[in-house]
C-alpha cells in the first residue's frame, strides 16, 4: 500500500502531544507500508531528523513571499471564511507539491493529520479519486476554541467564538468529505459523527512504556507538562501559578512548581519565581515527573485526550486534574487520580498526597495498570491492521457510529 501522509508540521522532535501522536502513528505506518510524508516547512521542525527515523520519503514545501506574502495569504483565507492561522497549512507551494505527488504515482491512501492538513482534501478528491482519504482528528478543534471562549474575557471571547464557528464549518466539510475519521476518544467520535462523518474509528492516544529507575530523587515538586503553543495549556499554567500555587505555598512551604514545555510565551515566562521554574523545551519529561510528588492539570479547555495524563500514569506520578483534563480516558476520581475543579480543591488534593503516605502509591498503581492498555506499539499495530483491512477489500467495522458518547 502506498500512503501519502500529510502533516501540518514536521513531527520531529516530538515535543508536544500533537507531534508525539503524529510521530508514533507515522512510525507504525512507515514500518508496514510505503509512506511519503509531506509537510509545510515551518520553524521548529527537523526534516533531516525525521528522515533518519523513517524508511519512506519526507518532503517539505517552503512558501515564498516573506511576511508580506504570508499576511496576504492569511487575509485572503480569513475573508474566504477560513479560521485564523490556518492558511500556512495549505499554502500555494505546499498545494503544488501535493498535486505533484498525486500526479507522480498512484496513491492508495491519503492520511491527513489534523483538520489543518485536510484543507488539501479537494485536491485529493480531484486528482486521486480512487484513493481512500482519512483524517486523524486529534481534537474537535471547534470545541477547543469554544471552551477557551467560555473562560476568556471580552473581546477575546468574541474573537474565539468567531474562530470556533469558522473551524466548525471547516471540520464539518472535512469529516463529511473524507472516507474515514480517526479520533482519540469516543466523545470526540460521537461529536464528529453528529457533524456528518460517515465512518469513525477510535485510535486512542498512547504512551511509551519504559523501565523506571529503582532509586528516585526526593519528590518535592508539583509538575505541569504541556506545550505552550497550545492556548489551553497557557490558560492552565496561569491558573496554576496565580490561583493555586499562592494557596499551596502558604499551606506547605518548601515545595516547588515546575511548568514544563516548549515555547512558553511571555505570559508564562513571567510566572517564574524562587519556587516556580519555567523550563522551556526539555528533551525528556520523565526525569521531571520522577522528581515530582504530583502533577497538577487545571485545564479548563481542550478536546481529545491528554497525553500528559498517560505520561504521568506511566511514570507512576499521582495526578490531580479537572474532569476535562481526564476526559475521554477511563480514569476515575479516587481510584486512578484525584479530581479537582477549584483552586481550593486542588490545594486540598495536593495536601492529601503530602500528608497521606498510602494515597499516592494506591492511585499510581491503579493508574499504571490502566496505562498498560495504551502502549503506542499496540495502538500503532491496530492502525496498521485497520489500513490493511481496507487494502484487502475487507470492511472494518467502525468503533463508534451512534451519536451516544
Amino acid at each position: 500500500m502506498k500512503i501519502l501522509h500529510v502533516v501540518p508540521r514536521i513531527p520531529f522532535p516530538a515535543d508536544s502531544g500533537g507531534t508525539l501522536r503524529a510521530l508514533q502513528l507515522l512510525r507504525a505506518l512507515d514500518a508496514a507500508y510505503e509512506v511519503t510524508v509531506l509537510a509545510p516547512e515551518l520553524p521548529g521542525g527537523d526534516a533531516r531528523g525525521l528522515r533518519a527515523e523513517l524508511r519512506g520519503r519526507v518532503m517539505t514545501a517552503r512558501e515564498t513571499g516573506g511576511t508580506a506574502g504570508w499576511a496576504l495569504s492569511e487575509a485572503s483565507s480569513v475573508l474566504g471564511g477560513r479560521p485564523v492561522g490556518y492558511a500556512r497549512y495549505a499554502g500555494r507551494n505546499l498545494r503544488a507539491a501535493f498535486r505533484h505527488l498525486l500526479a507522480e504515482e498512484v496513491v492508495d491512501l491519503v492520511h491527513f493529520d489534523h483538520v489543518h492538513a485536510a484543507q488539501l482534501l479537494p485536491d485529493a478528491r480531484a486528482l486521486a479519486p480512487r484513493a481512500r482519504t482519512v483524517m486523524d482528528a486529534h481534537n474537535v478543534e471547534a470545541q477547543v476554541a469554544e471552551r477557551l471562549a467560555e473562560v476568556s474575557r471580552w473581546p477575546l471571547s468574541l474573537l474565539l467564538r468567531r474562530q470556533a464557528a469558522a473551524i466548525a464549518r471547516l471540520e464539518k466539510r472535512t469529516v463529511q468529505g473524507v472516507d474515514a475519521v480517526l479520533t482519540c476518544s469516543e466523545l470526540d467520535a460521537a461529536a464528529l459523527h453528529r457533524a456528518g462523518a460517515r465512518e469513525v474509528h477510535l485510535v486512542p492516544n498512547g504512551v511509551e512504556l519504559r523501565q523506571l529507575p529503582a532509586t528516585l530523587e526526593p519528590r518535592d515538586t508539583v509538575a505541569f507538562v504541556g506545550s505552550f503553543d497550545w492556548r489551553p495549556n497557557v490558560d492552565a499554567a496561569m491558573v496554576l501559578a496565580r490561583e493555586i500555587w499562592p494557596r499551596m505555598r502558604e499551606a506547605c512551604s518548601g515545595l516547588r512548581l515546575a511548568l514544563i514545555g516548549r515555547k512558553p510565551p511571555p505570559l508564562v515566562r513571567e510566572l517564574a519565581a524562587d519556587d516556580i521554574e519555567v523550563t522551556g523545551r526539555v528533551d525528556d519529561v520523565v526525569p521531571w515527573l520522577l522528581r515530582s510528588f504530583a502533577t497538577a492539570m487545571p485545564l479548563r479547555a481542550g478536546s481529545g485526550t491528554r497525553l500528559k495524563v498517560l505520561e504521568a500514569a506511566a511514570a507512576r506520578v499521582p495526578i490531580v486534574a479537572t474532569r476535562l483534563a481526564s476526559e475521554g480516558l477511563p480514569f476515575e476520581d479516587g481510584k486512578q487520580l484525584l479530581h479537582a475543579e477549584t483552586a481550593e480543591e486542588f490545594v486540598g488534593a495536593l495536601l492529601r498526597l503530602r500528608r497521606e503516605p498510602g494515597l499516592g502509591p494506591r492511585l499510581t498503581d491503579a493508574a499504571w495498570e490502566l496505562a498498560q492498555a495504551y502502549d503506542w506499539r499496540q495502538i500503532g499495530a491496530r492502525l496498521v491492521e485497520l489500513y490493511r483491512s481496507w487494502s484487502s477489500g475487507e470492511r472494518a467495522r467502525p468503533r463508534v457510529l451512534s451519536s451516544a458518547g
